[in-house]
């Protein structure tokens, strides 16, 4: 049983697992899609796997009516902020999260608005 209702998402390449994703619908109890984890290997980043992950996440939003992605990044995570950028997220905002200890995380909120119509990507993940 999953009480967070978080969905998984397997990435291979040649049979390997090298990354996944977790994903929540109608978070927050709106029509939005939370990706709550992404991560890809190191050693096989920049090969695409991200951008079809996401591609894939997408039509995931899109079959279930959800009219926005929403995730969060650490706000010195450069990398990936870029990566979001270039594929559409923008910055909705700051979030602080304490984790513990009185610790607190600073990260951006980046969302990306979902059309109607499906993507043609015929991806297999």
């Amino acid at each position: 049983m999953n009480p967070l209702n978080h969905k998984f998402i397997l990435v291979f390449l040649k049979e390997k697992v090298v990354g996944f994703a977790s994903y929540e619908l109608n978070y927050q109890d709106l029509k939005q899609l939370m990706i709550h984890k992404v991560y890809i290997l190191p050693n096989v980043q920049g090969r695409g796997l991200g951008k079809k992950l996401f591609v894939y996440l997408t039509e995931i939003g899109l079959k279930n009516k959800q009219k926005k992605l929403r995730l969060k990044v650490f706000h010195k995570n450069d990398k990936a902020i870029r990566f979001y950028e270039k594929n559409g997220y923008v910055n909705d905002g700051i979030e602080k999260s304490d984790i513990g200890n009185n610790y607190i995380v600073l990260d951006y909120v980046l969302t990306k608005k979902l059309k109607d119509e499906m993507p043609a990507s015929n991806i297999c993940l």
